[in-house]
């Protein structure tokens, strides 16, 4: 079964995605060729910033941006130019700084001991028939 059709972030073509990405395959392609020029660049000149890397790459300050918020790149001079996406301070890639990507981890972290809490049944009721919750049994044999 195919994906839903959308259209794509980069170029605004039509497409059918069957992953959570925003870009069409070719303009996947086309990030991926650019990172690899963006990656090799900031190898040889590793306290370049965006500005430099784009001028020099030839690849949009964007792209540089987005593979820095998706965490493939990092870049030691970032000047203030990435932020966190929470609490605003300066961070070198990423969306989130250490300490709001812990905390985000610790609230995820109670939200799902406290679902997994309320999907338990109750301490007392174990082993009993509890409706349409209770056990089930699938009989294989004749299929």
């Amino acid at each position: 079964m195919g994906g839903k059709v959308v259209q794509c972030k980069k170029c605004a073509r039509l497409f059918q995605s069957l992953s959570s990405s925003p870009y069409c395959p070719y303009c996947v392609e086309e990030l991926e060729k650019n990172f690899d020029m963006v990656k090799n660049y900031i190898y040889d000149h590793p306290h370049a910033n965006v500005m430099e890397i784009s001028t020099e790459t030839s690849v949009p300050e964007k792209d540089v941006f987005y593979f820095l918020k998706e965490g493939r790149l990092s870049i030691s001079e970032n000047n203030g130019m990435l932020r966190c996406e929470n609490c605003g301070c300066s961070i070198a890639t990423g969306r989130f700084c250490e300490a709001c990507q812990k905390q985000l981890e610790r609230e995820l972290s109670a939200s799902v001991s406290e679902a997994i809490e309320k999907v338990k049944p109750p301490s007392g009721q174990k082993g009993k028939r509890q409706g349409a919750l209770g056990r089930m049994h699938i009989d294989i044999r004749n299929r």
